[in-house]
């Protein structure tokens, strides 16, 4: 009897996916944003930084290839907006221009940034997608988990809620076909003052 418990306890811990460590560039987006692998065919994806309307490469997919001038001239003068934006009080945000032969396509929103992800490929897409839908990177001391199941990835996240100060705590399934499944787990109570913006 005590070998077939032995036995059933050693089948389930085998069985079981082992979790697989996050440190701190994975709450990196710049880093993050450099993993992404395009669903769709591009000849070239830069990804930038826009600063108050001045953008700075951070990633080039394909540096072999240059952009047309007209293409510069469009990314440097014409592009303010984009995604995860901040930097209170002044603006900055990030987007992504992306060339197919003469064509371009700026990628300035979440929901654009989603579709040029398309199919979940990697646990850096899979924390975007958690980024996109108002979750960040849940590091206990400075070290996260995921794992990888059948459908995608098994991760933890946190919501952080300025007025009372608090984070809420989830665990966070993304598809790989890019659906986000979360459940709550936890509060954290921070304090009783309010972030005003």
């Amino acid at each position: 009897m005590k070998k077939l418990f032995w036995l059933i306890l050693i089948t389930l811990i085998s069985c079981q996916k082992p979790y697989i460590d996050l440190d701190k560039k994975y709450d990196d987006i710049e880093y993050l944003i450099s993993r992404i692998k395009p669903e769709i065919k591009v000849d070239k994806w830069e990804f930038f930084f826009n600063d108050l309307g001045e953008p700075k490469s951070i990633f080039d997919s394909n540096e072999a290839i240059e952009f047309s001038i007209p293409i510069k001239s469009e990314i440097e003068s014409k592009y303010i907006s984009g995604f995860f934006s901040g930097c209170m009080p002044a603006y900055c945000s990030y987007f992504i221009a992306a060339t197919k032969g003469d064509s371009i396509e700026i990628i300035d929103s979440e929901a654009k940034l989603q579709n040029f992800i398309g199919k979940v490929d990697n646990i850096e897409e899979a924390i975007i997608i958690a980024k996109i839908n108002g979750f960040d990177l849940s590091l206990e001391n400075r070290i996260g988990k995921y794992k990888i199941t059948e459908n995608g990835f098994y991760f933890k996240g946190n919501k952080f809620i300025k007025c009372p100060q608090k984070i809420l705590k989830y665990n966070i399934e993304v598809s790989k076909n890019g659906e986000l499944r979360s459940w709550y787990q936890e509060t954290i109570e921070i304090s009783k003052d309010c972030i005003i913006e």
